[in-house]
Formats: C-alpha cells, sequence, structure tokens
C-alpha cells in the first residue's frame, strides 16, 4: 500500500465520518457527534497500525528471521484498540451506536476506495482466465 492510498483512505473517511457526524448532529444531538468522530478517529488509527504491522510481517527481512515479534505487536495493537473503545463506551459513556457508525464509515470508506482504484486498472493489466 503506498501512501497515495492510505492518504486517499484518510480523506473518504474524514468526509463520509464528517456526514455520518453531521447526520447523528441532525438526529441525536453534539454528544452523539462527538462519539461518531470519537469512531472515525478510532477507526483511522486502527486501519493505519494495522496496516503497519501487515507491511512489515510482508517484508522479505521478517520471513527470514521469524515474525514472532510483530505478532506480538499485533496482539499488542489489538488490546490496546479494545481497552479505548472500553474506555470510550464503558467508562467515558459516549454513544456506543454513533461510535460504531464512526468506526464502520472507515471501513465504507476502505471499500470504497479500493474499489474506485480497481476500477482504474488498464484493460491491457489484466489477463483473461481460461
Amino acid at each position: 500500500m503506498d501512501s497515495a492510498f492510505m492518504k486517499r483512505i484518510v480523506i473518504a473517511s474524514g468526509l463520509l465520518g464528517l456526514l455520518v457526524a453531521s447526520a447523528f448532529l441532525a438526529t441525536s444531538g453534539v454528544a452523539a457527534a462527538l462519539s461518531a468522530l470519537a469512531g472515525i478517529a478510532i477507526g483511522v488509527l486502527n486501519f493505519a497500525a494495522i496496516r503497519y504491522v501487515v507491511s512489515n510481517v510482508v517484508r522479505p527481512e521478517a520471513t527470514e528471521s521469524g515474525s514472532g515479534a510483530v505478532a506480538v505487536l499485533y496482539v499488542v495493537k489489538f488490546m490496546a484498540i479494545a481497552g479505548a473503545v472500553y474506555l470510550l463506551v464503558a467508562v467515558v459513556g459516549i454513544d456506543a451506536m454513533a461510535f460504531a457508525a464512526g468506526f464502520g464509515a472507515v471501513i465504507i470508506a476502505m471499500t470504497v476506495v479500493g474499489a474506485t482504484m480497481v476500477s482504474t486498472i488498464n484493460n491491457d493489466d489484466v489477463t483473461e482466465i481460461g
């Protein structure tokens, strides 16, 4: 994944997130809109962390020396994200539905950006099967 792809995902997440937050602001108030924005922030951080871990796993050097440290890093990342979500929802008391909608906006943005990038592939680069 190049930096342009990551930049597109962050921009698309932000735009879609603002749309989601605006919808919650109009229907449920400021607290729900802020919860949606928190979901977007955690979702983007999660995506960036996954990108970092996966890019370190697929490096040729990682396969030669073993990727045990990277696996530990992934577990630490997962526990940090889960802990942050728990703190925000259970302790702080943010709106869980709005948070989930914001977090989901990042997943939708990744899908849309990926689909738009696939649609730009030149037909000459595609080989037919069968």
